[in-house]
């Protein structure tokens, strides 16, 4: 049988005190809002690795904490007739009266008072409060003890998660956001899946595939970073030596970042050897060794050869190919990474080499770029097709007084016929008046 999580996405949309301050806009986030959006996000990823899940709280109303226990207990039958293996209280927490942002911050989990220290349910907890933690990057403030009612009244171990401070600026504008919302849910899911035992499913970030992210966003990651600016300006050559080779821009860039330390190096090589991958020569060597990294010409010959590489082991259509500056280009390699994650012990001996990459490539997306609203320029005003424009009212008015036109339909095309009439008679009216 699988196992029942029950989910509670605490408080009601209009519970009382439960939201942030003023924004500087003057909008508030009520606490519900990221709940119920993080029980959305992880209901979905635990029904993926195989568990029932359980809200306790679906409605917006606020549901009384019995009503929410019983559910979870079976007291109140719940539509899988059993009690959960497991109850998740998820919140976002508060400091002062909420009457403005302060500085307390963080992440925080809590089980009931009462606990058995190194029990069953501690540990569940610290193992989820850990993968919350890990998922967020958030200041850790512990695993805590606390006499709340689900926590309490629960027939299960009970874990009260809270995700962060809405009344601390920074972070009640992360809780407003997808990207952390999703996070939160999956390092909830993580956890949960830990203590189930469940192993996680293997993540794949394909190195070969179209852009994960447009020139101006990775120059703008890169300018976050604190990146030298010559290595933001290379954003658009690492997109166009990427993309004729099929591989992810964003993969390219991001492992460059890391390699270079956003073009700062710090190693024995500098930004003189247009080496923005560590690349050595084909015979290998040290980190420390000087002579065992190749100097290119060009910052665009070296980002070839980094992309060439990656391309070569991700098995991309035409690899390997006789004309490549890769001075490493073995057709051994072809094929044998596919993934961004496979890169760890292959490119680099670091065991978490290709996961700092896709972590990186995740910051990418998280980049907000600013887009100017574009001028349109406003066409003066069109006459109505029975009106005169105001350039062409003196002659209008000549020409219907000498009798060279009717005065009618001023916006119609003439015809060639029509204008060789309206200069025959002009020229006639002319040498009639001087005849006279």
């Amino acid at each position: 049988m699988k196992k029942l999580i029950a989910i509670d996405p605490g408080h009601g949309l209009d519970t009382g005190g439960k939201r942030t301050p003023k924004f500087p806009n003057g909008t508030v986030m009520k606490e519900r809002e990221f709940n119920k959006a993080v029980a959305g996000y992880l209901q979905p990823l635990l029904e993926s690795a195989g568990f029932d899940v359980l809200n306790v709280a679906e409605s917006d109303v606020d549901v009384q904490l019995a009503d929410r226990t019983s559910l979870a207990n079976n007291k109140k039958q719940n539509a899988f007739n059993r009690p959960a293996d497991l109850y998740l209280s998820i919140h976002a927490n508060a400091s002062g009266n909420g009457d403005g942002f302060d500085s307390a911050n963080g992440v925080e989990s809590f089980v009931y008072t009462l606990v058995e220290a190194g029990g069953l349910t501690e540990r569940w907890a610290g193992i989820i409060h850990r993968q919350l933690i890990a998922a967020t990057g958030r200041r850790d403030r512990g695993l805590k003890r606390a006499d709340f009612h689900v926590l309490r009244e629960s027939a299960m171990p009970a874990v009260l998660v809270e995700c962060g401070f809405m009344t601390n600026l920074e972070e009640a504008n992360l809780l407003r956001t997808e990207v952390y919302r999703k996070r939160v849910a999956d390092g909830l899911a993580a956890g949960i899946r830990e203590v189930m035992g469940v192993q996680p499913q293997t993540k794949a970030t394909p190195i070969i595939g179209k852009p994960t992210a447009a020139i101006e966003k990775l120059a703008k990651w890169a300018e976050t970073k604190g990146a030298k600016p010559f290595f933001v300006a290379l954003a658009p050559t690492f997109y166009k030596v990427a993309m004729e080779a099929g591989v992810d821009p964003t993969v390219a860039y991001c492992q460059s970042a890391r390699e270079t330390g956003y073009g700062k190096f710090g190693g024995v090589i500098d930004e003189s050897y247009c080496n923005p991958c560590g690349m050595k020569g084909s015979a290998g060597g040290g980190d420390t060794d000087l002579n065992a990294h190749i100097r290119f010409s060009s910052w665009e010959q070296g980002i070839r050869a980094q992309v060439d590489h990656l391309a070569l082991y991700a098995g991309a259509e035409g690899y390997p190919k006789a004309a490549t500056t890769d001075p490493r280009h073995f057709p051994y390699l072809h094929g044998t990474v596919k993934t961004v994650e496979g890169l760890s012990g292959k490119w680099a001996t670091d065991a978490a080499y290709g996961e700092a990459i896709v972590k990186m490539m995740g910051s990418v997306q998280d980049t907000v770029v600013d887009v100017p609203t574009p001028v349109v320029p406003v066409a003066p005003p069109i006459p109505a097709a029975g009106e005169v424009s105001s350039w062409a009212a003196e002659a209008w008015q000549w020409m219907k007084e000498e009798g060279v036109i009717d005065g009618k339909r001023p916006k119609d095309a003439a015809t060639r016929e029509e204008v060789a009439v309206m200069i025959y008679r002009a020229v006639k009216e002319e040498k009639e008046k001087t005849q006279v």
